[in-house]
């Protein structure tokens, strides 16, 4: 064991060798300009930003910019400071020099820029400062970013000029802040206006010698043995060690997750301490951690994957044994649990880690392309004071598979421009009882990658298991489902990969009164605007196996020839999934002489495109071929003609 990972003092020997990050794709040139970058955009980093926000927003304040932290010192130290902006994230930048490397207490100095550029910051103190910088503002900021050294301080000399420079981006708020979701985030900083103050669940979380931590993850679990599905609210704690929570109707437990960064080696620690009692109501329940183990085990040794090959970038991700056990049998007792998890980055797939306590731990691996393997259940071992244990690890590689989704007109169904920051088009996989994850991300040409294990594929071929097709729409953080993509159009060639066309979302539908009829996207029809210039249309949504449908479409039959001497022309469209032989059959059957149609897919889609909320659905337009009219019934037609006239 050539290569060491120290927890204290440094990680893995970093060597730059070829391969990409998993979820950020971005190039190898960055792991030779900043590890401290390549390692905040990675899925698995942990929260190594966790504290920045918070920290940084409580003195970015207008009312406080008059400061002494805000306007430095006379005579002081400078820096040429060159900003960059990473993707579509825009405002305000502030930028904060911390002491503390472990973001635990304000910045000592603050500026703020309109955006990226380089800059002359002046009347800086002396000293050794990590730069944090935001744009946004708590309770979540919209991207973060620290120095290309990072986590190496940055030197401040009075009467000397240094440079430096800084990447916000979005991938290290959403990868490295330690964000959950919004109710975690507004308890970061002691946002409880929702709580109902008379009945809460609340408490303080407390350090070995009483001070306050900050920023903690609280756990409430519903208590109900035997269960699939329980309540399990998370919670989060403020920078005094507090937390709130309401609406806890049930007999629950409680848990609370606390997090130690390791700047020094881009790693963290966390420490999970339980309270094995149940509680039937609200009231007050602290706790307080035990300092974190420390010892002088090591456990190292290779990581390859099932073809023999080395795993050249990875965690290890190492967890003290929990008695879960206990858990079954409430005792009213504290349980407490360590994990470290560090990266690293070897070309031979080599390992080690020191200073870890002894005891039996639980040994994983967690790749930086991790949607590439099989998820690593991990090896227990047992660590001993003073010995080194070799441990070699195997991931298992999973099977790739590619298709391709575009919009109906051709185009990679990516929307552009990107309607909010984040904004992609997902494939999702169903997990039951409501949820889903996601296992691919549709580029700009529309071609996405699946990385399934055998039981996946297995599922999915079965038709067990189906794969929905997520778009953002224009309402910031929310995307539709689109549809399901067919296994069978599936290919472990990208060359060969099936495509599926489908719908754009639409909050709202494209048809409604004012405005001009959309073109037929999306429908099999031989009809054409353009072959009825200066004629109104008439369109009738129906399905020929629903009476009230069957009744209007009759009517429209009979009535054909004497719309059409009006200068109307019938446009009708089968709204539901059919054959085409069996409708061309229903049409000569009822002698239907005006162009009928059919929606091939994605039938709900289409009818929300054109409003459809019911069947028959009528829309009239002038002879512009502007909507007029929407959803009236048949014997209103004459009306609706006339006042379009």
């Amino acid at each position: 064991m050539k290569k060491r990972c120290f927890l204290v003092l440094c990680l893995c020997v970093i060597h730059a060798g070829p391969g990409r990050t998993a979820e950020s794709e971005k190039p190898q040139s960055e792991l030779l300009s900043s590890r401290g970058w390549y390692v905040l955009r990675q899925f698995n980093a942990g929260p190594l930003l966790l504290g920045l926000t918070q920290r940084l927003g409580k003195v970015i304040e207008s009312s406080q910019r008059d400061d002494v932290i805000w306007n430095g010192i006379e005579q002081g130290g400078s820096l040429n400071l060159n900003i960059v902006v990473e993707g579509d994230v825009t405002g305000e930048i502030f930028i904060g020099f911390f002491k503390d490397p472990h973001w635990s207490s304000e910045p000592d100095q603050v500026r703020s820029f309109p955006g990226p550029g380089d800059y002359l910051v002046e009347n800086l103190p002396d000293g050794k400062f990590q730069i944090g910088a935001m744009i946004g503002s708590p309770p979540a900021a919209n991207a973060l970013g620290v120095q290309q050294n990072w986590p190496e301080p940055v030197e401040i000399e009075k009467g000397k000029t240094h440079s430096v420079k800084v990447l916000v981006s979005r991938d290290f708020q959403l990868r490295a802040s330690g964000w959950y979701n919004k109710t975690v985030s507004k308890d970061f900083i002691g946002d409880w206006e929702d709580i109902d103050t008379d009945n809460p669940l609340q408490g303080r979380v407390t350090g070995p010698g009483g001070q306050a931590v900050a920023f903690a993850m609280v756990q409430i679990r519903e208590y109900k043995p035997g269960a699939r599905s329980i309540k399990a609210p998370n919670r989060g704690t403020n920078e005094n060690g507090c937390y709130k929570c309401d609406g806890i109707s049930w007999p629950y437990t409680v848990g609370v997750l606390r997090y130690k960064l390791l700047p020094s080696t881009l790693g963290c620690c966390h420490q999970f301490l339980f309270y094995n009692r149940v509680f039937e109501k609200c009231e007050t329940v602290d706790f307080q951690f035990e300092n974190y183990p420390v010892g002088n085990a090591t456990v190292g040794g290779h990581v390859l994957d099932d073809k023999g090959s080395p795993l050249k970038k990875f965690f290890v991700d190492i967890r003290t044994k929990m008695d879960w056990e206990a858990r079954k049998n409430p005792d009213g007792k504290f349980y407490s649990m360590t994990g470290y998890r560090v990266p690293c980055l070897s070309e031979d797939g080599s390992y080690e880690v020191d200073s870890l306590p002894e005891g039996d731990v639980t040994i994983r691996v967690i790749p930086f392309n991790n949607r590439m393997y099989e998820m690593h259940r991990g090896q227990d071992i047992r660590l001993q004071a003073g010995k080194a244990t070799i441990m070699n690890l195997k991931v298992v590689s999973k099977n790739v598979l590619y298709g391709r989704v575009l919009f109906r007109d051709g185009s990679p169904a990516v929307v552009k421009p990107t309607p909010w920051p984040g904004a992609t088009t997902s494939i999702l996989l169903p997990m039951g009882m409501g949820r889903a994850r996601g296992v691919a991300e549709v580029d700009d040409e529309g071609y996405f990658a699946l990385y399934l294990s055998d039981r996946e594929v297995e599922t999915l071929e079965s038709g067990s298991g189906w794969l929905i097709i997520n778009v953002p729409t224009s309402e910031e953080r929310r995307r539709k489902s689109m549809g399901d993509f067919p296994f069978e159009k599936l290919s472990a060639d990208k060359d060969k990969a099936g495509i599926l066309k489908i719908g754009r979302p639409n909050i709202k539908p494209l048809v409604s009164v004012g405005k001009p009829l959309p073109v037929f996207e999306g429908i099999d029809i031989e009809f054409d605007t353009g072959q009825v210039k200066d004629r109104m249309i008439l369109v009738c949504f129906f399905d020929m196996d629903q009476r009230p449908s069957q009744n209007c479409m009759m009517q429209l039959a009979n009535q054909a020839d004497r719309l059409k001497e009006k200068g109307i022309s019938i446009v009708a469209i089968h709204a539901a999934k059919v054959e085409r032989t069996q409708l061309d059959e229903w049409i000569r059957e009822n002698e239907v002489a005006f162009p009928v149609g059919m929606i091939p897919e994605q039938e709900e889609q289409v009818r929300f495109d054109w409003g459809a909320k019911s069947l028959p659905w009528l829309i009239l337009t002038n002879k512009q071929h502007i909507v007029t009219a929407e959803g009236f019934v048949k014997n209103e037609l004459d009306n609706k003609i006339q006042s379009a006239q």
